[in-house]
């Protein structure tokens, strides 16, 4: 059994390194990424489009912990709703994309029709 899981485990990984490494080389996604200067916060504070910010717990780069990120993004765009996977790291989306799946169809769903305006809480 310990066998069979280490080489499913192995297999997974393999698979999402090829997903990763198809994302880079075969797509504009790094470029793009590297193009686009961070948002500064004042412009944060002025988004008024919804936001949904999805983050793995136990995710962390070089400057903070991504919860922390996510925090801070909660706190400074008035529209953004966050949510936290406890069993989460950096690849969420590809670790739990049926959650990742059910958090945006679920937040999709409550968005108001284009050309409507959302009511903001006060």
């Amino acid at each position: 059994m310990r066998e069979w899981l280490a080489e499913k485990s192995q297999r997974n990984h393999e698979r999402r390194f090829r997903r990763a490494e198809h994302l880079m080389s075969e797509t504009s996604l790094l470029n793009d990424l590297c193009d686009c200067p961070p948002m500064k916060e004042d412009d944060l504070r002025a988004l008024t489009q919804p936001v949904l910010a999805l983050y793995g717990e136990r995710a962390v780069d070089n400057w903070a912990s991504a919860v922390e990120r996510g925090r801070e993004m909660e706190r400074l765009m008035p529209q953004c709703e966050l949510h936290i996977l406890r069993s989460g790291t950096h690849s969420i989306l590809l670790e739990n994309t049926q959650w990742v799946r059910k958090w945006i169809v679920d937040w999709l769903a409550r968005q108001p029709p284009p050309g409507v305006a959302a009511e903001v809480a006060v």
